[in-house]
């Protein structure tokens, strides 16, 4: 049941934003990227907060890779604020695009369509102590600087950092940094009326009242 529901949602949102993008220029940010570009494949025994995961490989560049996250939309939408705000403030995170969805072949790979693809990182320590930070990280003063951030964004979730074979730390899973969650984010690309309801109009007032909460 859930199942069909979701999966009719999907489908209602990638109507409306299809029927809403007609009159817009091409998409053609460095931040997104075409799902046609790349050769999607599972990931085995990942589980968690976000879903399944995948690996995506440049199908020209076998060097660029992604850890995709597609399950929930608000993977794509927190995960991918949170990155580039901590980038602009001179943090480490990996990578974060976006990938476009041109077809519907292409929206029959993933559970939303809501599709993030985080840099993939060769981890040599899960968790680093900070003993092993301060001895290893060429980045170590961003350890605490992490949790600060943690800290200002109210996170539900805990801090993960990696330490990577560059011999940086990195944050990741940012998918709790904002209290904008699948209960608005489902709904909110659905431009539909029903019974005299605006379901998009709807859910950006509900959202408003909430933040103002």
């Amino acid at each position: 049941m859930f199942d069909f529901y979701n999966e009719s949602l999907k489908r209602m949102r990638f109507i409306s934003k299809e029927k809403e993008n007609r009159n817009k220029p091409a998409c053609d940010s460095k931040d997104t990227v075409s799902v046609g570009d790349f050769v999607f494949s599972d990931i085995p025994s990942t589980s968690g907060d976000s879903g399944s995961l995948l690996l995506a490989q440049n199908k020209r560049n076998a060097e660029e890779r992604y850890l995709v996250k597609h399950c929930y939309t608000d993977c794509a939408c927190n995960e991918f604020v949170y990155t580039k705000l901590a980038q602009e403030m001179g943090y480490s995170m990996p990578d974060a695009v976006l990938f476009r969805i041109e077809s519907d072949k292409d929206l029959e790979r993933f559970r939303t369509e809501y599709v993030i693809g985080e840099r993939f990182l060769n981890v040599v320590e899960e968790n680093p102590s900070y003993e092993v930070v301060r001895e290893t990280a060429v980045n170590r003063e961003q350890y605490f600087a992490f949790y600060g951030l943690y800290a200002m964004t109210w996170e539900g979730d805990g801090v993960e950092i990696l330490l990577a074979d560059d011999k940086k730390i990195y944050r990741i899973d940012t998918t709790d940094a904002f209290p904008i969650s699948n209960r608005f984010l489902d709904i909110a690309g659905v431009n539909f009326e029903t019974d005299g309801t605006n379901l998009n109009a709807e859910t950006k007032k509900i959202a408003f009242v909430t933040e103002l909460q």
